[in-house]
């Protein structure tokens, strides 16, 4: 029958119709889905060797495990990213990489809240660098309450793993400031705390390239295992390259930070 016809071909029309707006709003509820997750999970450090290192929990200088080099020196930077365009920390990290080594950055919660500071600091994780905490406001944590340095450091552990899809390992408080409250967070939280072994760039006779290159080269801290703290200025990014020859010249290597023991990795090891 004619109408027959025509009605199965005008449903058949209309389930069309139906499928193909179902279809395009799959399509823009995931484009929408995409949109609100800015920063995708970063697989290309997923995949986890056996550490060859940990930092002492006494001195904080690198320890080989097993028959790693012991002969090493860690590279660590805080304070990152500052503001651009005062910020150092993308030519620190593109040094690094022009050097064929890595570093271990400590940033503050404070510098990621633009999308300049989480665009800079997610470059730096691609570059396979290990980002660390160093508090939300750099507060001095002797001037907090427990609540309060949880809060620092919380925010700044939720800031960093929503932006490089990687959880924190590592802590650096500023000032080097301890305390039991800290340490009970620590554990709290699976991560370990990490002052220095020396570190000049701070230092007013010392905020030039020549000048602190040649006070870190000769530092009599200058061993084995030393954990060198530098900050993102321009006076360190111009020292970098020749402070890394440096070191190579004397024979050390640079511990790559991807390959420092976690927390929960320690508890397995028999050091």
């Amino acid at each position: 029958m004619l109408w027959r016809r025509k009605f199965m071909k005008k449903r058949n029309f209309l389930a069309l119709l139906a499928l193909l707006a179902l279809c395009l709003f799959g399509c823009k509820q995931a484009s929408e889905e995409e949109t609100d997750q800015p920063y995708a999970k970063n697989d290309s450090q997923t995949e986890r060797q056996a550490p060859k290192y940990y930092i002492d929990p006494t001195t904080y200088s690198v320890r080989p495990i097993a028959d790693a080099d012991p002969n090493v020196v860690l590279l660590t930077f805080d304070d990152v990213p500052r503001p651009l365009p005062t910020s150092n920390a993308p030519t620190i990290a593109n040094h690094l990489e022009d050097a064929g080594v890595r570093g271990l950055f400590f940033a503050n919660g404070m510098y990621l809240e633009d999308q300049e500071g989480r665009d800079a600091i997610k470059a730096i994780a691609d570059k396979g660098h290990v980002i660390g905490n160093h508090t939300q406001t750099h507060a001095n944590l002797n001037d907090l309450s427990a609540e309060q340095t949880r809060e620092e450091i919380q925010a700044t552990n939720q800031a960093i793993e929503n932006i490089t899809g990687q959880k924190v390992h590592f802590f650096r408080p500023p000032f080097g400031s301890t305390n039991a409250a800290l340490d009970g967070l620590m554990e709290e939280f699976g991560m370990q705390p990490m002052n220095w072994s020396f570190g000049y760039d701070w230092v007013a006779d010392y905020q030039d390239a020549e000048a602190l290159t040649k006070q870190t080269l000769e530092s009599e801290f200058l061993q084995p295992g030393a954990n060198i703290l530098m900050h993102d200025t321009q006076w360190t990014a111009e020292a970098l390259p020749a402070i890394i020859q440096g070191l190579k010249d004397q024979g050390y290597q640079i511990v790559d930070p991807q390959e420092l023991a976690r927390p929960e990795e320690l508890k397995d090891l028999e050091l």
